[in-house]
């Protein structure tokens, strides 16, 4: 049910995720900020972030608790400048921030292996990842590389699913447009080479 609003916060919601997915078990707390990340490591007014930065900053860093860095704008989704704005990361909340001392990260280098991605998953819970798109193809809950002559964007998502059906090998995960969109909030891939 996650919901990146108006802003530019992907990468944000992506590893903040991705964050909680790997150290619930051994801290017992599941509810990180995307502001945190996202405010510490944006390019900059309505130009996103890069996901080696978000990664690498939870690495380093650790993560800000919800409680602490809310991340919606009074329980509705974020603007940019809401996220942005880092008036609740005081030191103390850098302080409160878990570093995970056995959190590793590498590049996936053939990304169009659907294998790769399902290992990764397999054994590292999520796979914080970047997509081009479009809006058509980006429609439905099941995403397709974009057309030629179609406008292309670039968006992170967590790859947290893996399977098999009628029509392939996928792997999935939440979006961050809210519970409406896709899948239920999801979505799944299963043509990796026009990517």
């Amino acid at each position: 049910d996650e919901n990146q609003g108006q802003s530019y916060s992907c990468v944000g919601q992506s590893c903040s995720k991705l964050f909680e997915l790997k150290i619930v078990e051994r801290y017992q707390q599941n509810d990180y900020s995307a502001k945190f990340v996202y405010a510490n490591i944006s390019l900059g007014f309505k130009q996103g972030a890069y996901i080696r930065d978000g990664v690498k900053f939870i690495s380093d860093v650790g993560c800000g608790s919800e409680k602490d860095v809310p991340s919606y704008e009074n329980g509705n989704p974020p603007s940019e400048e809401f996220m942005l704005n880092k008036e609740a990361i005081t030191p103390a909340v850098y302080e409160n921030a878990k570093a995970v001392d056995y959190f590793q990260y590498q590049t996936i280098n053939d990304p169009t292996n659907i294998e790769m991605f399902a290992h990764a998953i397999f054994n590292h819970k999520g796979v914080a990842m970047g997509f081009v798109g479009s809006n058509l193809g980006w429609s439905s809950g099941v995403i397709r590389p974009p057309s030629s002559g179609e406008t292309t964007w670039g968006h992170c998502v967590l790859a947290t699913q893996f399977g098999q059906d009628d029509r392939g090998k996928w792997i999935g995960g939440p979006n961050w447009w809210g519970k409406f969109w896709g899948l239920g909030g999801y979505w799944r891939c299963y043509d990796f080479s026009g990517y």
